[in-house]
């Protein structure tokens, strides 16, 4: 579907109250543990300026098709500037998470599981969750003593969102804030969208040659509980000379160190094959979701991940987005 981008309705809403004024809107969605961004534009005439400009504000920006509307991102804005002169108001923003980003660990949490400690910090910030329930208590994570050294001394250094982060990584895990609801549990989506060189309006492809060589990741780490040195390795990728890539952890089980290998591994190889397509805007797409590229009649025919994709909403002029895609691994283990 190569051509004119889609004219869709555009709305954000403001605490549940519609702001007046909307003229377009930019979403930023990603699959890599930061934050979604978004970027507004309102006419400074139509009187919304008080409704954005007040501090806790939640901002849930929702796109319209076909008399349907999609929630593309909630959350607060981070700035909000007024150009009296041209008559607009611009306000930058991040989703959610960046209540978690914001906010530094203050405490230890040795005797509670992964999913309670997800649970309490959402709760705080007036957040649900959902996800997988876990069962390990984290003070095992480090060890009796280390448990205090880590979480205690140098804890304000750490944000909450950081600890989730570390959290989903031990439990191999997804982490992601989806509307007002912390995703902490399986969060891979398998169903794949079929993209083909005619329904984009560009698309660039690009192989990375230094990633097409067999790769290799080893972890080393002490298993403090068992009492011997962890080494764990991994190989993938493709073929011919050997890029070695190693990784020091401290107390990590052997199973926790295998795991932490392929999770590196895989990282690695799916930047090998990549893309950029920019089409049509559509709102199917999440950023967890694959792709399919096919009809090149090349390699690059093949799944591939969503790194990010860019959205981009004008209420007069149409609705394009842009998508950054990684290969999906194969050959990894």
């Amino acid at each position: 579907m190569r051509g004119e981008a889609c004219a869709p309705a555009l709305r954000v809403l403001a605490d549940g109250r519609p702001v007046p004024g909307v003229m377009c809107a930019d979403v930023v969605s990603n699959n890599h543990l930061a934050a979604d961004r978004f970027s507004l534009r309102v006419a400074a005439g139509a009187g919304g300026l008080a409704m954005l400009v007040a501090p806790g504000v939640r901002l849930r920006v929702e796109a319209g098709l076909a008399g349907v509307w999609t929630g593309l991102v909630t959350g607060e804005a981070d700035s909000v500037s007024l150009d009296p002169v041209h008559g607009v108001i611009d306000v930058e923003g991040r989703d959610l998470s960046a209540l978690f980003i914001d906010s530094r660990v203050d405490e230890t949490f040795a005797n509670r599981t992964s999913t309670e400690i997800a649970g309490l910090l959402a709760g705080r910030h007036g957040l649900q969750v959902s996800g997988t329930t876990t069962s390990t208590l984290v003070g095992r994570y480090f060890q009796s003593e280390h448990d205090r050294l880590t979480m205690g001394q140098f804890a304000k250094a750490m944000s909450e969102w950081d600890l989730l982060a570390y959290l989903a990584g031990r439990e191999g895990l997804g982490l992601f804030v989806e509307g007002e609801t912390l995703r902490f549990g399986e969060t891979a989506d398998r169903s794949v969208h079929v993209l083909q060189p005619a329904d984009c309006m560009s698309l660039q492809l690009e192989r990375g040659l230094g990633m097409a060589r067999t790769i290799e990741v080893t972890v080393r780490s002490w298993d403090q509980r068992g009492g011997q040195a962890v080494v764990q390795t991994v190989q993938g990728g493709g073929s011919g000379r050997v890029w070695r890539h190693g990784i020091v952890r401290p107390n990590l089980p052997a199973e926790e160190a295998q795991r932490l290998a392929e999770r590196t591994l895989a990282d690695l190889v799916r930047h090998e094959w990549t893309a950029w397509a920019t089409m049509p805007g559509e709102l199917s797409l999440t950023a967890r979701r694959q792709v399919a590229i096919e009809g090149t009649g090349t390699d690059w025919d093949r799944l591939y991940g969503i790194d990010t994709i860019r959205r981009h909403i004008d209420a007069g002029r149409g609705f394009t987005q842009s998508l950054a895609l990684q290969g999906n691994p194969t050959g990894v283990g």
